[in-house]
């Protein structure tokens, strides 16, 4: 009976420490601090050093960067994944965070749109 339990108990304990893809760092960029590819619904597909990311409204967004990249002296770059443009900011009032960024995506037209977008933080 032991020798049956053994492998089932190690198993379940392995399955317990295992970390969920979505709250892993699953995007390889050597180059950036923090970086992610983000959906229409303001949820990462890939990311790097993010803590937490959502959807304030149409067309905004608010990432919250990882504590161990200093968001105010970096370099931040955001781009539309369609056709229209994206801009940032850095500790907008609208995510109430700290360290965080604010994203504000754009139809061709002008008007706030859901649209994936990638942002970078140098």
């Amino acid at each position: 009976m032991r020798r049956l339990l053994t492998p089932v108990i190690t198993a379940l304990l392995l399955a317990g420490a295992a970390v969920p893809a979505a709250e892993a760092d699953d995007l390889e960029s050597p180059y950036t601090q923090a970086a992610a590819v983000v959906g229409p619904d303001g949820v990462p597909t890939e990311r790097k050093m993010i803590v937490n990311s959502w959807r304030v409204t149409a067309g905004q967004y608010c990432i919250e960067i990882d504590p161990l990249v200093d968001v105010a002296e970096a370099t931040v770059l955001v781009n539309s994944l369609q056709n229209g443009s994206a801009t940032s900011r850095k500790n907008p009032g609208t995510c109430n965070r700290p360290n965080s960024v604010g994203v504000y995506v754009f139809a061709a037209d002008g008007a706030y749109a859901d649209h994936g977008y990638t942002i970078a933080v140098l």
